[in-house]
């Protein structure tokens, strides 16, 4: 199967991406034959959780790209979680800063009562399986 546009995979994860210029009825007709060549090979695809994100350095002006798969309307947002990030359409980290931040504050109030029950290190093998992990998880990306 040959896609004008760029199909990554990652387990059961699949993107499609295209680079401006970019007409939308390249995607489409690449999703088009992804559904054709699904339902070949016996491949559920679940549509409805697809989504669409244009992604941009400015707000600009960009027409809706009105795409559906497998008869369903594919979903424009202005941001989505991919492989545990939130990537945003203005290619801002605030979001998914904001995110990790309360999720490493949720786990850090729940320690505090610990402290004082628990000796230092099962502490820090809390720590380490549970926050760290949250806190250097991409941490590359943020530069």
């Amino acid at each position: 199967m040959h896609l004008e546009s760029i199909i990554k995979m990652y387990a059961d994860d699949s993107s499609l991406f295209a680079t401006i210029p970019c007409s939308t009825n390249v995607l489409q007709n690449d999703l088009s034959k992804l559904e054709t060549w699904a339902i070949k090979n016996d491949v559920i695809f679940k549509a409805e959780k697809s989504k669409c994100i244009i992604f941009r350095k400015r707000k600009s002006h960009v027409h809706p790209a009105n795409l559906s798969f497998f008869d369903e309307i594919v979903e424009e947002v202005q941001s989505h979680k991919h492989l545990g990030i939130t990537l945003d359409q203005n290619l801002k980290w605030d979001l998914e800063v904001s995110q990790k931040t309360k999720k490493i504050s949720s786990l850090v109030n729940m320690m505090c009562p610990l402290k004082n029950i628990l000796p230092r290190k099962p502490l820090e093998v809390i720590y380490l399986s549970l926050i760290r992990p949250l806190a250097e998880y991409a941490a590359p990306c943020f530069g």
